[in-house]
């Protein structure tokens, strides 16, 4: 069988994606990873195949090239973005909407807790399985190890550090939250639920600015505070880098703004990860990491 394989984000994905397809090849099948608006394009013609989605947004069904090759093929869905037992209500009933659900063949889930989720959504698939994720399999021995020339080079570089992971994916821009609020409008057919989904954003948002700027404040504050450790500040992949280094301003010497390859080798390499509701917090406490949690306004 030929099992396809979507990359969205590649910075994120690529290794987790490559060690799937790996240890899928081995068990005699072909692999093809693409980008994840390229595949049904090419799948389309295809059969006997199996492709391996990342999300079940509604608004796939008025593709011209996506869903109509579905009687021919295998489809299984595993979240990029989980666990979605983190997701609020309303973002996890945008991503399994009862329209799309009956295309699927197996759903796989990062954890139980997932899968309690949207269990009653989902009753009628068989094949629903606890997976994990490829990328903690990658922190864990012997395969920890393909990490080493890279951390090797960050501790090198920068010593003993804290390091920030921004989670911060609402506030880039009031465009980008306009292309949310379109997301919800194409997948929240219900009015009453559409409207929720808004004043949540909307409360999110703003929330999420607090936090944002008292983060960069913190920050700063802690490197000015100890000049002998260095701290990096790595941005979210959907934050506008070129903006959050005006809002930084003048930073002292230990203070480092990257956005530079895969994060797990940086996860490796800090001495302490903080974080403000990241989900790579993950792969910090799998590799026994020191945490610390800073959210002053909303819940953790």
């Amino acid at each position: 069988m030929i099992f396809f394989i979507p990359i969205e984000v590649k910075i994120r994905e690529f290794f987790s994606k490559t060690f799937l397809a790996y240890h899928i090849v081995k068990k005699g099948n072909e692999v093809i990873i693409g980008g994840q608006r390229n595949i049904p394009v090419n799948i389309s013609k295809m059969q006997n195949c199996y492709w391996l989605d990342k999300n079940l947004f509604f608004k796939k069904v008025n593709k011209k090239n996506d869903m109509r090759y579905i009687n021919n093929n295998f489809l299984g869905m595993l979240d990029e973005e989980g666990p979605i037992s983190f997701f609020e209500k309303i973002s996890s009933e945008m991503r399994y909407p009862k329209e799309l659900i009956n295309y699927y063949n197996t759903f796989l889930f990062w954890g139980r807790e997932d899968l309690k989720v949207v269990n009653k959504k989902i009753s009628n698939i068989k094949s629903k399985i606890v997976i994990g994720h490829p990328k903690y399999d990658l922190l864990k021995k012997p395969f920890i190890k393909i990490w080493d020339k890279e951390v090797n080079r960050i501790k090198n570089k920068y010593g003993k550090f804290i390091l920030f992971n921004s989670s911060f994916r609402l506030r880039p821009s009031k465009i980008e939250n306009r292309k949310h609020i379109i997301t919800a409008r194409e997948n929240l057919k219900n009015k009453q639920k559409l409207k929720e989904a808004l004043n949540r954003r909307e409360k999110l948002y703003q929330i999420e600015e607090k936090n944002y700027l008292l983060t960069i404040e913190l920050i700063k504050e802690l490197a000015f505070e100890n000049p002998n450790r260095n701290f990096i500040y790595r941005p979210h992949p959907n934050e506008d880098f070129d903006k959050t280094k005006l809002i930084f301003g003048s930073i002292p010497k230990n203070l480092h703004l990257v956005y530079k390859g895969e994060v797990t080798p940086w996860i490796i390499s800090s001495d302490i990860f903080l974080h403000s509701g990241c989900t790579t917090v993950l792969e910090a406490a799998t590799v026994r990491k020191k945490i610390i949690c800073f959210i002053p306004f909303g819940k953790s």
